[in-house]
C-alpha cells in the first residue's frame, strides 16, 4: 500500500484458566495497513478484545500446547500472502469484518 503499517503487541503471560488447567504464556505481533481499512479494524478489534473474544485457549498448531489463540485471524506477517498470515490479501478486511460480526462485535 505504501501507507505505512500499524502494530499490534500482544503478551499473555502463563497461567491457569478457570477449569483449572495450565496454560503456556504467549507473545505475538500482528500487521495492519495504516489506512482507514486498516484504522477502522485496529477499532474493532480493541473493541473484541475488552469483550474478551479476539483470543480464546487451544492447542497450538504448531507445539500442541494450551495457549492463547486467535479466535479472530490476525495477520502476523506483512508479507507471504494469506498462506503465511500475511500481507498481501485481497480478502482480509471483508473476512475479518465478517468474523468480528460472527463474535458480535
Amino acid at each position: 500500500h505504501g501507507c505505512g503499517t500499524i502494530v499490534l503487541h500482544f503478551h499473555f503471560p502463563r497461567g491457569e484458566a478457570s477449569d483449572g488447567q495450565q496454560y503456556a504464556g504467549r507473545a505475538q505481533h500482528a500487521y495492519l495497513p495504516n489506512d482507514e481499512e486498516g484504522r477502522q479494524l485496529l477499532a474493532l478489534f480493541a473493541l473484541a478484545f475488552r469483550r474478551r473474544v479476539l483470543f480464546g485457549l487451544g492447542p497450538s498448531m504448531t507445539t500442541g500446547q494450551i495457549r492463547p489463540t486467535f479466535a479472530i485471524h490476525l495477520k502476523t506477517s506483512t508479507c507471504g500472502g494469506p498462506t503465511r498470515h500475511g500481507y498481501p490479501d485481497p480478502d482480509y478486511y471483508r473476512s475479518a469484518l465478517e468474523e468480528l460480526r460472527a463474535a458480535g462485535v
